[in-house]
């Protein structure tokens, strides 16, 4: 690709174009209907387990935990940490993982109560921001983590800025405009690389959403890695 002047909406056209992304966060279907759980919490687990990893590391763990019969946020609760810890090594981070786990494990049960997860769809859907801050308040969550367990588990209307949309945005010479002016999307606050976006997308589509960000790992892990092959991309 080439700037040009793009607008979200170009960037987002031509990617949707070049990959197919959907139902791009996988699940275990099958265990979830074998247990009768919701796999939407398969994928909060997931986003917590991804973190500073590989997908091929997070998804060890997973199976780990499926094959403990934990794959669930009650499952997590229900093991002895020594047991949880074990269980989730392959994704790193020993000491803190299994904690962020257990923390966002209750808060989302919490939050939920008795309408389960569709009762966080519903109140996400209408403002996502008071379970986004309760997010933010566990310890090992940061803004990526929280803004891809709200898109891809629960339908929020959110994007999620990670580095390998840092990287396109910097290859298209796209400034983030904040106020203290234009900054390198490399180094802008994560809230207004964020906004550069849903300024120029639909903002209460969160398919939208998931698909760009779906797509932005796809084309990172591409043709737009650290060390670019650039003459294979759409011009």
């Amino acid at each position: 690709m080439r700037s040009g002047g793009l607008r979200p909406d170009d960037i987002h056209r031509r990617l949707m174009a070049r990959f197919e992304v959907d139902g791009w966060w996988p699940v275990h279907s099958a265990y979830h209907e074998t247990h009768g759980t919701d796999p939407r919490e398969e994928v909060a687990i997931g986003a917590v387990l991804v973190q500073n990893t590989s997908w091929r590391q997070a998804e060890r763990a997973i199976v780990r935990l499926a094959e403990s019969e934990a794959l669930s946020l009650s499952g997590i609760l229900a093991l002895p940490v020594d047991r949880l810890t074990d269980l989730v090594r392959p994704a790193g981070f020993p000491t803190r993982k299994p904690r962020t786990l257990i923390d966002v494990s209750r808060l989302l049960l919490d939050e939920a109560g008795q309408g389960g997860m569709d009762r966080l769809v519903a109140n996400t859907e209408d403002d996502p921001d008071p379970l986004r801050a309760a997010l933010l308040e566990v310890h090992g969550i940061g803004e990526e983590t929280a803004d891809a367990i709200l898109n891809y588990a629960f339908d929020a209307p959110v994007i999620v800025v990670d580095a390998y949309m840092r990287r396109l945005m910097a290859r298209l010479d796209i400034d983030v405009p904040t106020p203290r002016g234009p900054m390198d999307p490399l180094k802008a606050p994560y809230q207004e690389v964020a906004r550069w976006w849903t300024r120029g997308l639909p903002r209460d589509d969160a398919k939208v959403y998931q698909d760009l960000h779906a797509a932005i790992v796809e084309h990172g892990k591409g043709p737009c890695r650290i060390a670019p092959s650039c003459p294979v991309c759409t011009p």
